[in-house]
């Protein structure tokens, strides 16, 4: 009991995440969603097979772990209300895990359809540079900010 409330006491204090992966950190829920809405067929149907298939289950290579991010990131890029969405969700999520400062990272040429090359997830190619990926995301973690219950000090 007494290491249940210690666990508790501090999971409830402020945290602070200076390296999080936006792209790693999008909500299961949100790429079904995504899938649906776009008509993309995936893999699973369900939270608990969709995340079992994202999941690492034993220790592996880079390699092996960066494959994971095959099986979901073609729902994402190049969809400019999904990548608005996942910055918004993103700070909404670190809100409710009582971060109070994080730093979140992401490549844009990995969200975009356009003006890179390779076009990165088997995508056609569209017309969402890495430019408006980065306004997306920004407008996303701004919104994702004002709505939060716990605002930065400078308010």
């Amino acid at each position: 009991m007494a290491e249940h409330l210690t666990e508790q006491i501090v999971f409830n204090k402020p945290k602070i995440e200076l390296h999080v992966h936006l792209d790693g950190a999008i909500r299961v829920e949100t790429i079904l969603d995504v899938a649906e809405r776009r008509g993309i067929t995936l893999p699973a149907c369900t939270v608990k097979e969709m995340t079992h298939i994202c999941v690492v289950h034993q220790p592996a290579t880079l390699t092996e772990f960066l494959g994971k991010f095959a099986e979901y990131m073609h729902i994402i890029a190049g969809d400019r209300e999904a990548i608005k969405r996942i910055a918004y969700e993103f700070v909404e999520d670190k809100a409710k895990e009582g971060v109070i400062y994080v730093e979140v990272r992401y490549s844009p040429h990995f969200l975009a359809n356009t003006d890179v090359e390779p076009i990165p997830w088997n995508q056609k190619e569209g017309d969402l540079s890495p430019d408006e990926v980065v306004r997306l995301v920004n407008q996303g973690l701004a919104e994702g900010e004002k709505a939060s219950p716990r605002r930065n000090s400078r308010d």
